[in-house]
C-alpha cells in the first residue's frame, strides 16, 4: 500500500513549521467558556436532582391512575351486573303479568289455576282476547256440580286440593289411628 491509502488522504503532518500554526486564545474568553461550561454541568446537575425527585411522584401518579382505572373497571362490571339483574326482573315482572292476565282469562271460561300453572303462556296470543279465551276453553275442567270428576275413585266428586286438606284427617278419626 502506498502511504497516501495508510494516511487516509492526508499528508502526514511533521512536527516542524509546516505552515499550520496551533490556534492560541487569551485568558478572558478561555475563562469564560469555562464558566459558561460549569454552568451548563449546574443546570444539568439541578435538573437531575429535580428529575429524581419527580420520579417518585410519577410513579405515584400511574398507580393512581392504575386504581382509578380499576375502581372504573369495578363500577362498569358492577353495573353491568345490576343491568342484567334489572333485564332479568323485567322479565320476571313481563312473565307475572301475562300469567295475572291468563289466569283472569281462565277464570272467565271456568278453567283453573292449576291448569293454567301448567300451560306454556308463550303459546296464548293475549293481544286478542277472544282467540285466547277460545283457546283457554279447550282446558275447562268439568266442574263437580252433577258431572263427572277427573278422578272417578274419588267419592265426594270435588277436585279442590282445600277440600282434601279438610278432610284428610277424617280416616284418622273414623278407624282410630
Amino acid at each position: 500500500m502506498s502511504e497516501e491509502q495508510q494516511t487516509g488522504g492526508q499528508e502526514p503532518q511533521s512536527d516542524g513549521d509546516s505552515g499550520e500554526q496551533a490556534k492560541t486564545f487569551d485568558a478572558a474568553y478561555v475563562k469564560k467558556l469555562r464558566d459558561e461550561a460549569a454552568s451548563w454541568r449546574t443546570k444539568v446537575r439541578d435538573l437531575e436532582s429535580t428529575v429524581g425527585e419527580l420520579q417518585p411522584l410519577a410513579e405515584q401518579f400511574k398507580e393512581q391512575e392504575q386504581a382509578r382505572k380499576s375502581e372504573a373497571e369495578k363500577l362498569a362490571e358492577q353495573m353491568a351486573g345490576l343491568q342484567a339483574k334489572l333485564a332479568e326482573t323485567e322479565r320476571q315482572a313481563a312473565e307475572s303479568a301475562k300469567r295475572a292476565s291468563v289466569i283472569a282469562l281462565a277464570s272467565k271460561v271456568g278453567v283453573s289455576t292449576d291448569v293454567v300453572e301448567l300451560l306454556d303462556l308463550s303459546k296464548i296470543d293475549l293481544s286478542d282476547e277472544d282467540a285466547a279465551l277460545a283457546a283457554l276453553g279447550k282446558f275447562k275442567t268439568q266442574s263437580a256440580a252433577g258431572q263427572s270428576s277427573s278422578n272417578p275413585s274419588r267419592q265426594d266428586g270435588g277436585s279442590d286440593a282445600a277440600d282434601w286438606w279438610a278432610n284428610r284427617n277424617k280416616g284418622k278419626t273414623i278407624f282410630g289411628g
